[in-house]
């Protein structure tokens, strides 16, 4: 029985690993595009994963204010995790706020 839960431990820990993977493929940048002119929907733009985000002019960063989120960057000021939908925070506040959780 030990081996059995042992087994399936490690097949969910190869399934994380495979969506990590797959959640980290893909575009720059994601966005929803207005479905028409004057329509309720705005155009938003999600996270990128922050090895994959391309910053040579240095501008600011904004993350996921989740520390397990992290991971999630965009150099857009409005734009929302594409994990949890929340609202991004620049870098340097977002540290913080995890420094003081952590006290």
């Amino acid at each position: 029985m030990n081996s059995q839960v042992l087994s399936r431990m490690g097949l969910l820990a190869l399934v994380s690993v495979a969506i990590s993977a797959l959640a980290s493929c893909g575009p720059k940048t994601e966005s929803l595009a207005p479905q028409a002119p004057g329509s309720a929907m705005e155009e938003v733009t999600y996270t990128v994963a922050a090895s994959e985000l391309q910053n040579p002019d240095n501008k600011p960063v904004y993350v996921c204010p989740m520390e397990m989120h992290k991971e999630q960057v965009s150099l857009d000021p409005e734009a929302r995790c594409k994990l949890c939908k929340m609202k991004l925070a620049p870098l340097e506040e977002a540290e913080k706020a995890w420094s003081r959780k952590g006290d």
